[in-house]
């Protein structure tokens, strides 16, 4: 009898330590699994702050993408050493260890690309029986089984780590001709489509004594990017009449088929499409995809920048000349007259206002560009009247002239024989803009606003140029992976 219980003790003994060890080592497997998920987490805080550090200067008055690469030991990152600057950021403690990651930002190809590698400690760490807690740890926890016979020797402690690899690209702002979170809407025969003027195909070259040569719209050489887009899904958001569209009409999630219409001869579709005569919304011309937020604009400067001087340029005066590269100026009575550009990055604040009319007009000499700000993000609403027969950089490039409508810039007017060559960024403004005028060249650019009314014969060429090379918000993600860790 005795040797019988003993053989029992002993195959129940044996039973229960191999259960006990079963459920050790799946203890230690689900503390493996967790801290294995946890890595990817503390990765992706390491890719925010590289993110963060990217973004730190947008949006940027001067429009440089890398403007963020200057002064980055401030925040702690190291010096540029063969383009690759890099951090290491201790973030969480607990009993177990540091809770860590390493970042490097690699800008060689252009685009900059971020790699992180989060470090989560892991320990196999066994119960002590009678006290009352873990190998290795200070403080009391409560096992879910306390189990005798177990070998305190049995820690296994380490780090699991995962590296995450981040591609980025900037976000463009001007991808399509035009942009509206509210309605759109076209009397008269309106025309929309494209041109590129990085691109002999689609562009041709114009020479101007005093402006210099240009790759320009040719209507012989157009393109069917003119996409047209609003945030709205409401009936009639996208009243188009009889706008001849060459490209695709995005309206928002949830439109139906009268969210948007045409009238009789309006057409939305591609070149060849309309050139044959078709007419109404081509197959899949008509997208409900468009849902994109359109943030207010800065100041451009909280200080006290000089305001413009007149001046003169290959012999002909003007009411204001920007001539001081990268000059902040700021101009505090409604802007008029004439106004010529000679220098590279120039920014220009109208706090009350543009007030084009008669032969006023804003000319950009060859190399040279400007941003205009427009109103202040306090006060009254101010005008923008883009109305001057004079144009606004008539026969340059539109990625050299950016106007940008602060919130008090709450309408703008164009008009007719006054060409705009460049691009539009007002979200709290509503746009009028009145053809009629001789020149088929209202607009060559983009335009984003509030909302947009279009009469008479207008005509709207997007330039393709400024979805690739044109302003952007700043850095995004463009794809994301995980690999290897080759440390030790």
């Amino acid at each position: 009898m005795i040797i019988i219980a003993l053989t029992v003790v002993a195959i129940t003994a044996i039973m229960l330590g191999s259960y006990l060890t079963l459920v050790q080592y799946q203890t230690a497997s689900v503390a493996r699994s967790q801290a294995w998920n946890a890595s990817v987490a503390v990765s992706e805080a390491g890719i925010e702050e590289g993110m963060s550090l990217m973004n730190r200067c947008y949006p940027s008055p001067k429009g440089d993408k890398w403007i963020w690469t200057a002064g980055i030991t401030s925040d702690n990152w190291s010096p540029w050493a063969s383009n690759i600057t890099s951090i290491h950021r201790d973030i969480y403690t607990n009993g177990y260890g540091v809770y860590s990651y390493d970042v490097a930002i690699n800008i060689t190809g252009g685009n900059p690309v971020i790699t992180a590698t989060g470090f989560v400690p892991f320990a196999s760490t066994p119960w002590i029986f009678g006290s009352n807690q873990f190998v290795g740890l200070s403080f009391p926890l409560q096992p879910f089984v306390a189990a005798a016979g177990l070998s305190s020797g049995g820690q296994s402690a380490g780090k699991i780590t995962r590296v995450v690899q981040v591609d980025t690209k900037l976000d463009i702002i001007f991808t399509r001709s035009l942009s509206t979170s509210n309605d759109i809407t076209m009397n008269g025969g309106i025309l929309v489509d494209s041109y590129n003027s990085t691109n002999i195909a689609f562009s041709s070259w114009v020479t101007n004594a005093t402006w210099g040569t240009n790759l320009v719209y040719n209507p012989n050489k157009r393109s069917d990017h003119g996409d047209v887009a609003t945030d709205s899904s409401l009936a009639n958001a996208a009243d188009l009449g009889k706008a001849d569209i060459y490209g695709t009409l995005h309206t928002g999630p949830g439109s139906t088929n009268t969210t948007a219409s045409l009238g009789n001869g309006g057409a939305v579709g591609s070149l060849d499409y309309i050139n044959k005569g078709g007419t109404g919304f081509q197959s899949n011309s008509w997208s409900y995809d468009m849902n994109v937020s359109f943030p207010p604009v800065p100041v451009p400067t909280t200080g006290s920048p000089p305001t413009p001087k007149t001046g003169s340029y290959l012999g002909t005066n003007y009411t204001y000349s920007l001539s001081s590269a990268d000059q902040i100026y700021q101009l505090n009575q409604p802007l008029s007259g004439t106004v010529v550009v000679t220098a590279p990055n120039t920014i220009l604040w109208a706090k009350a206002g543009i007030s084009f009319s008669g032969q006023d007009g804003l000319y950009i000499a060859p190399g040279a560009s400007v941003q205009i700000y427009v109103g202040d993000n306090s006060g009254s609403p101010v005008p923008c009247n883009l109305t001057g027969q004079g144009g606004m950089n008539a026969n340059g490039y539109a990625v050299n002239c950016q106007l940008y409508g602060l919130a008090t810039c709450t309408s703008i007017s164009m008009s007719g024989n006054a060409a705009f060559v460049g691009t539009i960024y007002a979200p709290y403004a509503d746009l009028t803009g009145n053809g009629g005028g001789k020149d088929p060249n209202d607009v060559m650019g983009s335009i984003i606003v509030k909302s947009a009314t279009f009469n008479g014969h207008f005509s709207f060429h997007f330039d393709e140029a400024l979805a690739t090379s044109g302003p952007a918000r700043g850095w995004i993600a463009r794809n994301w992976r995980e690999i290897n860790y080759t440390g030790n």
